[in-house]
């Protein structure tokens, strides 16, 4: 991949780093406002504050990756499949640019989940 393709990547993944983070501190912001609610609705208190929790942590997940991407920017292996180390093709990485396996491999690991799933 060119210097113009890890610029875009760059750009894409800090963009996308600012987003989750903002969602961070709203789901902070929000679960502060839960429990300063009090316990008129415990049911609905409960089933909101679960609710934040489970979206806090998808994003905790999410900008661990685009971390774990940025980091691979910097060390001049963003793009390249962890298991085989051969590229991840540009139009993959531009529909999930946090992609950390060429398609061949991820549809065997799909492939070898589901196998797994029904024996």
């Amino acid at each position: 991949m060119n210097s113009i393709d890890m610029t875009e990547f760059y750009t894409i993944l800090k963009e996308m780093e600012e987003q989750t983070l903002k969602a961070l501190h709203k789901s902070n912001e929000s679960l502060m406002f839960q429990s300063s609610y009090g316990d008129k609705d415990e049911f609905l208190t409960s089933t909101m504050n679960d609710l934040l929790l489970s979206q806090k942590s998808k994003n905790l997940k999410k900008l661990n990756e685009i971390k774990r991407a940025l980091k691979k920017i910097e060390n001049n292996t963003y793009g390249l499949c962890e298991k085989t180390n051969k590229p991840i093709n540009v139009k993959r990485l531009k529909a999930n640019p946090l992609a950390r396996y060429n398609i061949e491999e991820a549809t065997a690991q799909s492939e070898e989940i589901e196998y797994h799933k029904l024996h």
